[in-house]
C-alpha cells in the first residue's frame, strides 16, 4: 500500500487531498533475471481532510482488500511513502509489522539538494556527476557510506552547515526503509509510481 498528498482547487481554494491505494504486487521475473513486481487490483481512497481522519479511512481499505485478513501468516505487507512525517505516522499507528520502504526517487532527489547546497545550483555538470557516484552506495543500501559523504561536505560548507545535517539526519532516520538492494532481490516495488499516478490521474 502507498499513500501521498496532491492539491486541489475547489472554491474556497487550493487544498491538500490525501490520497492511499492498496493493490497486489506479484514478483516477476525480468528479462535480465531481476525480479520485478505485476501490480493488480489496486482500490483507491481520498479526501480532503487531516491525518487523523484519513488514517482508519486508509485502514479500513486495506482490511476489506485483504491485508491482515487473509493468509495472515504468510502474507507479506509493503508500505510505501516518501519522506512526509504524516505518512510515516500513520504507518507506525495502523500497519506497525509492514515492509517500509521510502520511495526511492525522493531519496535520490535528496542526494540532488545535498550537492546543490554543496557545490551550488549552476554546477550542474559537478552536481551530476557527485550524484552517479553516491548513487549506487544508496542503491545497495549503505545509507552509512551516503551520510559519511554528506557529513564530508558540511565540514567544507560552514554556511550551510545545518541543513546539510539535516538532510544527513533524514537518510539516518529512515536508513532501514532504504535497503534497496534487498527490496529488489524480494520482489518489491521501490518506487511509488501507483500513488503519483494516483494523484496526477484518478484525484487530480
Amino acid at each position: 500500500m502507498s499513500c501521498d498528498g496532491t492539491h486541489t482547487n475547489s472554491p474556497d481554494g487550493w487544498k491538500e487531498t490525501k490520497v492511499g491505494c492498496v493493490y497486489k504486487d506479484y514478483p516477476q521475473l525480468a528479462s535480465g533475471g531481476t525480479p520485478s513486481a505485476q501490480t493488480s487490483s489496486i482500490r483507491y481512497v481520498a479526501g480532503r481532510e487531516d491525518a487523523a481522519q484519513f488514517g482508519p479511512k486508509l485502514f479500513a481499505l486495506a482490511t476489506h482488500s485483504g491485508i491482515y485478513q487473509e493468509a495472515i501468516d504468510t502474507q507479506e505487507v509493503v508500505f510505501i511513502g516518501d519522506g512526509a512525517a504524516w505518512i510515516w505516522n500513520l504507518y507506525d499507528e495502523y500497519f506497525p509489522n509492514a515492509v517500509e520502504i521510502v520511495d526511492s526517487m525522493h531519496a535520490k532527489s535528496h542526494l540532488y539538494d545535498v550537492a546543490k547546497l554543496a557545490f551550488g545550483e549552476t554546477e550542474i555538470e559537478t552536481i551530476g556527476s557527485w550524484v552517479s557516484v553516491v548513487e549506487p552506495l544508496l542503491f545497495d543500501g549503505d545509507i552509512t557510506a551516503v551520510v559519511a559523504r554528506i557529513r564530508g561536505f558540511a565540514a567544507q560548507q560552514s554556511e550551510v552547515l545545518d541543513i546539510l545535517e539535516r538532510e544527513a539526519r533524514y537518510f539516518e532516520k529512515h536508513a532501514k526503509r532504504m535497503q534497496y538492494k534487498a527490496f529488489r532481490e524480494k520482489g518489491y516495488q521501490i518506487g511509488s509510481g501507483v500513488i503519483e499516478s494516483a494523484c496526477k490521474h484518478v484525484v487530480g
